[in-house]
C-alpha cells in the first residue's frame, strides 16, 4: 500500500478552519485555538481518501511571537520616541513634563501587561499542541518561525516562517505528499526524491477548503 505524508501549514490551516466554523456553533469559537477533534481519524481519513497509509503528520506552527515595541528604553526622552510610535496624540496632550512622565509610566505598565498576557497565551497554544501530540503517535509538532504581535493594539502581524513545501524532514520514504493550509494540494513524489517534500513532482490536485468542506 502507498504511504502519505501530510505537511501542515498551521496558521493558515488553523485561520481556514475558523472560517469553516461559525462562532459559537459546536465546539470551535473565533477565540478557540483549535476546534476539539480526533486528528488521528481527520488525518488517517484524509490519507485514506487517496488509497494511502498514514506514515506521519507535520504541523508547522509559530515558534516565537514578537512583541513590539520589543524593550522600552529607560531615558525618558528615547522612551517617548518609542512610545509616541502609538500614543502620539495622548502623549502631546500632556501640558507639564510631570504629566507626561506620568502619562509614560502608565503606558508602558499596560504595554507590559499586554506582553505578559500574550505569553500566557502563547504557553496555552503550546500545551494544547502537547495535547494533541501526547495522543497521536503519527503527528508531530514543529516549530519555527515567527509573528509580530503588536502590544498597544494588541494585533498580530505578518507570519515569518518556513514554506511547508521546501521543509525537509526525516529520512523516511513515502509516496504521497498532502498539503493543508488555506486548501489541501496533493502531489506524487517521484521516487528518486521521496525523502522529502522538496523533491516531489508537479501538483497534482488542489482542492480549496471552503468549497470541500461542510460544517454541518
Amino acid at each position: 500500500m502507498r504511504r502519505a505524508c501530510v505537511f501542515v501549514d498551521g496558521e493558515n490551516f488553523r485561520h481556514s478552519l475558523k472560517h469553516l466554523f461559525p462562532s459559537g456553533r459546536y465546539s470551535f469559537g473565533k477565540g478557540d485555538y483549535l476546534p476539539e477533534a480526533d486528528w488521528h481519524a481527520f488525518f488517517t481519513s484524509l490519507a485514506d481518501g487517496f488509497d494511502c497509509e498514514l506514515l506521519r503528520a507535520y504541523w508547522y506552527v509559530v515558534e516565537h511571537v514578537d512583541c513590539r515595541p520589543y524593550k522600552i528604553p529607560h531615558e525618558w526622552d528615547a522612551k517617548e520616541r518609542v512610545l509616541a510610535r502609538w500614543y502620539f496624540d495622548r502623549i502631546n496632550a500632556c501640558s507639564t513634563e510631570p504629566d507626561r512622565h506620568k502619562l509614560l509610566k502608565t503606558l508602558e505598565r499596560e504595554l507590559e501587561e499586554a506582553r505578559v498576557a500574550i505569553e500566557r497565551r502563547a504557553r496555552g497554544w503550546r500545551e494544547i499542541q502537547a495535547g494533541i501530540e501526547s495522543h497521536n503517535d503519527q503527528l508531530e509538532f514543529r516549530r519555527s518561525g515567527s509573528i509580530p504581535y503588536e502590544l498597544a493594539t494588541k494585533q498580530f502581524g505578518v507570519e515569518k516562517g518556513v514554506d511547508t513545501y521546501e521543509v525537509k524532514v526525516p529520512n523516511m520514504t513515502y509516496d504521497l505528499w498532502i498539503g493543508m493550509g488555506t486548501e489541501v494540494g496533493v502531489e506524487q513524489v517521484a521516487s528518486s526524491a521521496r525523502n522529502h517534500p522538496g523533491g516531489r513532482a508537479r501538483p497534482r490536485r488542489h482542492q480549496s477548503w471552503r468549497h470541500a468542506v461542510d460544517p454541518i
